[in-house]
């Protein structure tokens, strides 16, 4: 039997980590004009409907929105709220915002201040 390290293990799950936090660099600049706001862009639910609209949002250490705030339809269409998502809970690509969950998900997440 042939003994692998633990850290031999590791480099593949560390490269992937590496793309990924490149990856969101890269989505942000794809995103918006200048690589440093959504506020403003379309945002769409994971089985591609479009939920609303990005109206602020909260900056991390690196400067780049670290919680995004979107104006989402009330349900039976009565009004908007607010609703915040974090971080992994989004990607930026092209113009718009995609979030992790599907419409109807929305639903259950709780209001947040404007």
């Amino acid at each position: 039997m042939r003994y692998v390290s633990t850290a031999s293990r590791m480099i593949p799950v560390l490269a992937a980590m590496a793309v990924a936090a490149l990856g969101s660099y890269a989505a942000l600049a794809d995103a918006t004009d200048d690589g440093s706001s959504f506020v403003g862009l379309p945002v769409y639910s994971a089985d591609g409907l479009e939920v609303g609209q990005v109206v602020g949002e909260t900056k991390g250490l690196d400067g780049l929105p670290a919680t995004i705030r979107v104006a989402v339809a009330e349900t039976l269409g009565l009004g908007e709220r607010i609703i915040a998502v974090a971080e992994d809970g989004y990607v930026g690509l092209r113009g718009a915002v995609t979030l992790e969950a599907r419409a109807e998900e929305l639903d259950g997440m709780p209001t947040a201040a404007r």
